[in-house]
């Protein structure tokens, strides 16, 4: 993997904790409603679908080959 894949599959589960951890958090606080989570989730979700679609190209995997 690249540099950046490596970076970002590390980065991958704590910023998914905190993605999910916000609206948790502010529910739990009285700050928001169910549809201020809904409406967080529905603007969220298709701009992270969105930086995925545009980093993969500059992913970059490679086969290290088996050993023997």
């Amino acid at each position: 993997m690249s540099r950046f894949s490596k970076l970002a599959t590390m980065l991958a589960v704590p910023l998914g904790f905190v993605y999910g951890g916000v609206p948790i958090y502010m529910e739990e606080t009285c700050r928001w409603a169910t549809v201020d989570s809904l409406t967080y989730f529905a603007l969220t979700i298709p701009a992270l679908l969105g930086i995925g679609y545009l980093m993969w190209p500059i992913t970059k995997l490679e086969s290290r080959g088996q050993k023997a």
